[in-house]
């Protein structure tokens, strides 16, 4: 009974992660696209400022300036839902969020496509990191 359990609340969790995973990604696509369309850095930094203030007050925590744009930044190192789909179902937002702190793409990439396969937790990602994993490994 007790696997069976634990089972079931795993699949749950993985699904709600998969779903916020992919909610962050459509909100930040949404605010590129929609409610920033192009403007000028100063004009979308308040926009974002009030839109952040409107979802907290509405939604709850999670929604902040700064979460929103991380959520705009993930939309745009990965505009393609193909690639971001199948991380999303493997990948928490903590990982993503440490992986959308490194600068070059193919190294983001590279620790996208470590973290999804070896399962590592934002403590051990931020440790590859630290080491330099790619460039141990890639050199």
């Amino acid at each position: 009974m007790t696997a069976l359990i634990e089972g079931s609340r795993q699949r749950a969790a993985a699904a709600i992660n998969t779903e916020l995973v992919m909610l962050y990604w459509s909100i930040g696509k949404r605010v590129r696209e929609d409610v920033l369309g192009g403007e000028r850095a100063e004009y979308g930094r308040e926009v974002v400022r009030r839109l952040a203030e409107r979802l907290t007050q509405r939604c709850g925590r999670g929604y902040s300036r700064r979460n929103l744009f991380r959520m705009l930044q993930f939309a745009e190192q990965y505009p393609d839902e193909r690639i971001v789909s199948p991380a999303a179902a493997q990948l928490s937002w903590t990982n993503i969020v440490e992986i959308l702190t490194i600068e070059e793409q193919p190294k983001r990439d590279f620790y996208l496509a470590m973290c999804a396969h070896e399962h590592w937790t934002k403590r051990s990602l931020r440790a590859k990191i630290t080491a330099k994993l790619y460039e141990r490994t890639v050199a």
